[in-house]
């Protein structure tokens, strides 16, 4: 059956199995129940849906063999530019990250099973189409069972193939409480759980009398787990009635035994330093070796130390 442009429907039977429409076809509402192509010739022709606010909610782009959602525009500019496969664009002027919303991609688990997953891959078709073998995957957890009306507990998993023709296996994993895991290791007690470099500034006493003066020329820091690294650089510019050992305050209270670092005394004895800082406490204690000489005047320590919070 044929239904003209300008009027006329022509065919030779009441049943009809085939329907050509020379034109624009608009209707309120379709129904259909069975298979469905669109430009089963291959022309490069568009398709587009539209929202009641998006007029491109859904877009093919026929020429280009692209798909937009919310957008017409496949462009990428990245390190060589091109195109991208599917773009997605939405209008979100939400800045707070937890709050991400719209111009977003949701991977949604209807099973409310604990520790069912959800996941994104990146795979390889093989080389005669068909299947596709993952080569790296993102994988979603969900320890605990579906609660209505709750946000699931969630860690996510990076995992990669690590040789040819190996599946992908864990490498990366973000724990739910915060922390990061490799390789496997799911237990909380081995995650790395912070990392972080900044400066500090130290107060300097003397063990015995007191210090009139001394400048920080720096003090920096850097925070790995419960390992914290530490470098001081201290002129001593008026030792006034200080001697003796040199005690420096310290970034981070010290959580184990004993710790032992090294320095070195530069300006006038060219004397050796130990440095040590004691278990539950926040201050490193400068002194030369067998506390021969005290630290005075125009003394510049430097100084460092690695110990556990």
């Amino acid at each position: 059956m044929t239904i003209k442009q300008n009027g006329g429907i022509f065919g030779r039977n009441p049943t009809f199995n085939d329907v050509t429409v020379d034109g624009t076809l608009t209707a309120s509402t379709v129904g259909l129940d069975g298979a469905v192509t669109i430009n089963e010739s291959g022309a490069a022709v568009n398709f587009r849906v539209e929202g009641d606010n998006d007029t491109h909610l859904i877009f093919t782009d026929g020429t280009n063999d692209r798909v937009g959602v919310g957008t017409d525009n496949t462009q990428l500019f990245n390190a060589v530019g091109g195109n991208s496969k599917l773009v997605v664009t939405g209008d979100n002027n939400e800045t707070n990250v937890a709050g991400n919303r719209n111009a977003s991609i949701t991977i949604a688990n209807a099973d409310g099973t604990a520790n069912n997953t959800a996941g994104l891959h990146f795979a390889r078709e093989d080389d005669d189409g068909a299947p596709n073998y993952a080569g790296a995957s993102i994988v979603a957890q969900f320890p605990q069972a579906q609660v209505s009306g709750q946000y699931p507990q969630g860690q996510l998993v990076f995992l990669t193939s690590s040789v040819q023709n190996a599946a992908p296996s864990e490498k990366l994993r973000i724990l739910a409480g915060g922390g990061i895991t490799f390789n496997g290791d799911t237990a909380a007690a081995n995650a790395l759980d912070d990392y972080e470099e900044g400066t500090f500034t130290p107060t300097a006493s003397s063990s015995s009398g007191t210090i009139t003066s001394y400048t920080v020329n720096s003090a920096v820091y850097t925070k790995v787990g419960r390992m914290v690294f530490v470098n001081v650089d201290i002129t001593i510019t008026d030792a006034g009635t200080g001697s003796g050992s040199f005690d420096v305050t310290l970034p981070f209270t010290n959580g184990s035994a004993i710790c032992n670092g090294t320095g070195r005394e530069n300006a006038l004895t060219g004397y050796q330093l130990q440095t040590r800082v004691i278990a539950s406490s926040a201050t490193m204690n400068i002194q030369t070796y067998a506390n021969a000489t005290a630290i005075g005047t125009n003394a510049q320590i430097k100084a460092m130390i690695v110990y556990f919070v």
